[in-house]
């Protein structure tokens, strides 16, 4: 149990990096679909290593279950709501644009400011070291 929390630290650190090719691709993806459902076009997703962010939106799903997990566990309750509450919050400040959270930039794609990252990076990593050394 204690490895899973060092595999999602890993995991949270890659997306630090690379939240903006993660957030392209998204975008390319609700667009792909949209486009599916009226016929008006198609998108390519070349050059934007698809292999590499479905594996990391699979490790999302996954630690979606492992707040969820952690939320049924009487000992890892409250760090498994705050997990859930903190990347639903995150997600949620880009997909509805939140003003003051996300910006838009000359492409059209939207990502998270630099202040709401760090600090949504920071809680995150926190709980999970705390979970890493204490189970």
């Amino acid at each position: 149990m204690k490895y899973v929390a060092l595999f999602f630290i890993m995991i949270k650190i890659f997306y630090f990096f690379n939240y903006r090719i993660i957030h392209q691709y998204q975008e390319n993806l609700m667009r792909y679909v949209e486009a599916e459902e009226t016929d008006s076009g198609k998108f390519s997703f070349t050059g934007l290593y698809p292999s590499v962010i479905l594996g990391f939106l699979l490790s999302d799903i996954l630690f979606l279950a492992y707040c969820i997990f952690l939320m049924f566990n009487p000992v890892t309750k409250t760090p498994g709501i705050l997990l859930l509450s903190i990347d639903t919050l995150h997600t949620a400040a880009v997909h509805y644009r939140i003003k003051g959270a996300c910006y838009m930039d000359t492409n059209g794609y939207t990502y998270p400011t630099i202040w709401f990252r760090y600090l949504s990076f920071g809680a995150t990593i926190y709980i999970l070291f705390n979970l890493y050394e204490n189970i």
